[in-house]
């Protein structure tokens, strides 16, 4: 129902929003490149980490159609978000979709959602146990935005709070840190 809703009355192809013009023309940059050199990496104009744009510029490079993907790609991002949320915890759903930048970011090209997504997934993984998968993608969250650190830093403060005796609850986390 929520990409249903979102897909009939959002216009993927309409004008660059807010912080999609700089943030496609990151994108638009790095798809001139397999992989950008070290240099372009290190002198675009952005405050974000650049995992979000290469992987648009990685669409882009491939399949050449503009930023209609990059927002269908946050569409089903943030899909996969409300259900991981909403089977578990329908209130806490309720009050998602009461955000407005949680739907903004979820049909526009923001780099927020692909970061929310890789959060959820890690903190989905730590409550399994999965210590190491968790890890991952908390890298791949803070890759993705770099302020994503808080999440791996409050779940090993936790487990060393709760003195937690499973060296991989330690150890994954403090891995997502360091990167």
């Amino acid at each position: 129902l929520y990409v249903l809703v979102a897909w009939v009355l959002v216009d993927f192809t309409a004008p660059l929003r807010g912080d999609e013009k700089h943030f496609w023309t990151t994108a638009l940059r790095f798809s001139a490149y397999r992989f950008p050199p070290l240099e372009v990496l290190r002198s675009y104009e952005d405050l974000n980490t650049p995992l979000p744009f290469l992987v648009w510029a990685w669409l882009e490079r491939a399949f050449h159609q503009g930023i209609w993907l990059p927002r269908a790609i946050n569409l089903l991002l943030s899909a996969v978000v409300v259900w991981m949320i909403g089977r578990r915890h329908p209130i806490a759903l309720a009050g998602l979709l009461l955000c407005p930048y949680f739907v903004f970011a979820g049909i526009y090209a923001y780099t927020d959602m692909l970061a929310i997504f890789f959060v959820i997934v890690g903190v989905a993984a730590h409550e399994r146990d999965r210590f190491w998968l968790s890890g991952v993608a908390f890298v791949l969250a803070i890759a993705t935005r770099q302020y994503m650190a808080a999440f791996p830093l409050a779940l090993l403060l936790w487990a060393a709070i709760r003195r937690e005796r499973r060296p991989a609850a330690l150890i994954a986390p403090a891995i997502a840190l360091a990167s």
